[in-house]
């Protein structure tokens, strides 16, 4: 049975923390480790659930506050294994998320193995990914961080970039990967747990353009030859932009003046007593 190292990096989080670690504690794959990065955390509650962590094969690693990329990169430099699993501490990993991914590489070449999961807490839901595909890869994360993946890949491509400062390092992380010929396989089944709370990435990104703008231009500069590859004409985009933007107003006018028409008008006035009779029996 191959062992596994499960990177658990930590900022303010400890109150999750123990949940993330009993998920793994439940694996029915029982060959692993924990590394725990605690990434400079300024809360006392969180340091003071790490500093009493007496659990056997976990490892805590306590480092000043550098951002998520640099806490993944120091807890897979110091990992002993040759696959990779990511959990952020504010989230957890079903009872057979490493076993079913682990019988993909046994049997394939894969060098990434994602799967679908579950939104939960902050926002409840399924939440389903997409196969892997260029460009769609290029306009969305297709890939949630929750993955595992083989330490060569982290070799290749240099580990996950620091210039990613507010996030979505994972992105950029599977794009570089991408570039090195690396193999993506997708278990379409729901393996993982994504906790939504408000101070997330993903809430915070998306309430704040100017940090958003910056990643958008920061991940199309790491990885510009691939843009420039799948979108070589973003003249003729923004053209197509544009009148994709005139056609929906053009769109709209014209529904409003159906709307307003005499024919629409009588019509949805008789249709009106049929439509207040199938309402009644739904």
């Amino acid at each position: 049975m191959d062992k596994v190292s499960i990177i658990i990096p930590c900022y303010n989080h400890g109150k999750y923390i123990i949940e993330a670690i009993d998920s793994v504690r439940n694996q029915t794959h029982t060959n692993w480790e924990i590394i725990i990065v605690n990434d400079g955390s300024t809360d006392f509650s969180t340091n003071q659930i790490i500093d009493q962590l007496s659990i056997d094969k976990v490892e805590v690693i306590i480092t000043n506050n550098n951002g998520l990329s640099s806490a993944r990169n120091i807890g897979i430099k110091n990992s002993k294994t040759e696959f990779i699993v990511l959990l952020d501490a504010d989230n957890k990993i079903g009872p057979t998320f490493i076993e079913k991914a682990m019988s993909i590489f046994n049997s394939s070449n894969a060098d990434i193995v994602y799967t679908d999961g579950y939104y939960f807490e902050g926002q409840l839901g399924d939440l389903i990914q997409e196969e892997f595909t260029m460009p769609k890869m290029l306009t969305r994360n297709l890939i949630d961080a929750c993955s595992i993946f083989k330490k060569s890949v982290w070799q290749k491509v240099g580990g996950f970039n620091i210039n990613m400062l507010y996030g979505w390092e994972d992105w950029d992380f599977w794009l570089s990967a991408f570039e090195k010929d690396c193999s993506f396989v997708h278990i379409n089944q729901q393996l993982f747990y994504y906790r939504v709370v408000q101070d997330s990435m993903l809430h915070t990104i998306a309430s704040q353009n100017a940090k958003r703008q910056i990643l958008e231009q920061q991940l199309v500069s790491n990885h510009i030859e691939l843009f420039k590859k799948y979108f070589p004409e973003p003249l003729s985009l923004i053209r197509q932009y544009c009148w994709l933007e005139q056609e929906k107003k053009n769109f709209e006018q014209v529904k409003k003046q159906i709307y307003a028409s005499y024919s629409y008008r009588l019509g949805d006035l008789l249709l009106r007593p049929f439509k207040l009779f199938i309402s009644f029996f739904k």
